[in-house]
């Protein structure tokens, strides 16, 4: 980042903290910490602080700016939870955070079932292995509930990673509900 967008980018921040005041010593280290990123880094860094419900609470920390490696590793924090992650696992934990969701959203709408917060925590807490074949009997129940080329779709290509599909799951769904399942699939996965 050049010296005119160090300051350019400091203002945005004083924008959101203006009582939040910097000893020499304390601006000095950010200057060099932003020095070796570049303005639109750093400017996603600060936006993913933004995104946090308390951001106003704290200001940002200059560790969060400072580049580690040649992969860049920050910490961010969760949309749905709050919750602090590196950058190389935040993906990961909101896709689970979605996928969880998905489950409590289909299970109350197809079978009147709520699902509390503790087994919420436990499908968030499984590992990857078991919640993948949790969700793939999910899936399975349903598209025996609700059947669609979509989720027998999904299901093929869980159970069989790396191979095309049969010729039968090509052919195109028809029918609306079936195509407003597949945009919730889509857009909840």
């Amino acid at each position: 980042m050049t010296e005119e967008e160090i300051k350019r980018f400091m203002t945005i921040i004083k924008k959101d903290y203006p009582n939040s005041k910097l000893t020499s010593e304390e601006l000095e280290e950010w200057k060099d910490a932003l020095s070796k990123i570049s303005f639109t880094e750093a400017s996603i860094k600060y936006y993913d602080h933004r995104n946090n419900a308390n951001f106003r609470d704290k200001f940002p920390s200059i560790k969060l700016f400072i580049k580690t490696s040649s992969n860049i590793n920050y910490l961010t924090n969760c949309i749905w939870c709050g919750k602090q992650f590196s950058s190389a696992e935040i993906r990961s934990h909101e896709e689970r955070h979605s996928s969880v969701n998905y489950i409590v959203k289909k299970y109350k709408e197809h079978w009147n079932i709520e699902i509390d917060k503790s087994k919420y925590d436990e499908l968030m807490n499984m590992n990857q292995e078991e919640f993948d074949a949790r969700y793939d009997d999910f899936l399975e129940k349903l598209n025996n509930k609700c059947p669609s080329k979509i989720i027998q779709k999904i299901l093929y290509l869980n159970a069989n990673p790396g191979k095309e599909l049969p010729m039968e799951l090509y052919e195109e769904d028809k029918d609306e509900k079936t195509k407003k399942v597949f945009y919730g699939i889509t857009n909840n996965i």
